[in-house]
């Protein structure tokens, strides 16, 4: 993002979009989409690009920080995406997909480049947390991946990692749980 703006969702003609409003110029620039619902946007750690999620949740795609060159980068048909993370450098995309619609344990964490192609699996886990809105993922520097997992009988979730190559996708090892509480929810 632009270190003078900020961005906000808007309605373009009655259809969703965002808008990227540096505070110095005063005008927000709107980008008409048109895929249906925008959710989840993630703006890259160089400010220069916003991932989200489109169409029925089923669609990734990246723009400028103006709106600028839309692009598509993955679907999944009919299953939806419920959450979104840059990798450090900003070259590829991790996204959570719940194992089946609706369902708010249980799914698979990939990366994708940015160009598209075929996926990298990272886990795939009946216990991670993959409700919409509540699904969450984090891609730090070192190039872990973060998310949560929920506890066995419902007693909250933990964070877990697991080393990737932040270029590639590929993994590294095994996942580690990060912390140890009891009834609450990490993420």
């Amino acid at each position: 993002m632009h270190p003078q703006g900020g961005f906000q969702r808007q309605r373009c003609a009655g259809q969703p979009c965002i808008g990227v409003c540096p505070v110095r110029a005063c005008e927000a620039v709107k980008h008409r989409l048109h895929t249906g619902r925008i959710q989840l946007e993630q703006v890259s750690p160089q400010g220069s690009s916003i991932a989200f999620i489109g169409g029925q949740r089923n669609e990734i795609w990246v723009m400028g920080a103006n709106g600028e060159n839309p692009r598509k980068v993955c679907s999944s048909g009919s299953q939806p995406f419920v959450a979104l993370a840059w990798s450090p450098m900003g070259q590829r995309i991790a996204y959570i997909k719940p194992k089946s619609v609706g369902s708010a344990y249980g799914g698979s964490i990939e990366t994708v480049a940015l160009e598209g192609g075929a996926p990298s699996p990272v886990i795939l886990d009946p216990k991670l947390v993959s409700d919409v809105g509540w699904g969450a993922l984090l891609w730090v520097r070192d190039g872990r991946l973060m998310y949560a997992l929920a506890e066995p009988g419902g007693s909250g979730s933990n964070v877990w990692d697991i080393v990737t190559d932040p270029q590639t996708g590929k993994i590294f090892g095994k996942p580690a749980k990060m912390t140890n509480w009891y009834g609450i929810d990490a993420m």
